[in-house]
């Protein structure tokens, strides 16, 4: 099984094609994919169907950290790639900054509904 270094020894893309195949370029590098896509490959990884969304959001962070770990794990897996467990650490920790960041993220946006809104002092209005 390949490691997760892989990038390192693939060559840069403007050194063209290797022998054995295409290089990898940047765009392939660089490729994202969105929230939608990940979940969408999760559950299908996990089996979990798509009422299971209110189940998920009752479970502790870190299960879902944990539990994201595993899957991303079984899909590099699939693809050559075995992830060691300082990979596995650090997938969790980023999962947990993630999701820390979108609590705090709708905390805001649910305190700027309730803003105060100031009104003249009654003895003043006058």
């Amino acid at each position: 099984m390949q490691k997760l270094a892989f990038f390192r020894d693939a060559p840069a893309p403007w050194q063209g094609t290797p022998q054995g195949g295409p290089a990898i370029t940047m765009e392939a590098m660089t490729m994202t994919m969105t929230e939608t896509e990940a979940l969408g490959i999760i559950r299908s990884i996990t089996g979990i169907s798509q009422q299971a969304g209110e189940q998920e959001a009752t479970q502790p962070d870190s299960v879902i950290a944990e539990n994201y770990a595993r899957v991303v794990a079984e899909v590099m897996r699939r693809d050559g790639i075995e992830l060691n467990g300082v990979d596995m650490r650090n997938i969790r920790t980023r999962v947990l900054e993630l999701l820390a960041y979108r609590r705090r993220s709708q905390q805001r946006r649910e305190s700027a509904k309730n803003t105060y809104q100031w009104k003249k002092p009654e003895r003043l209005r006058r």
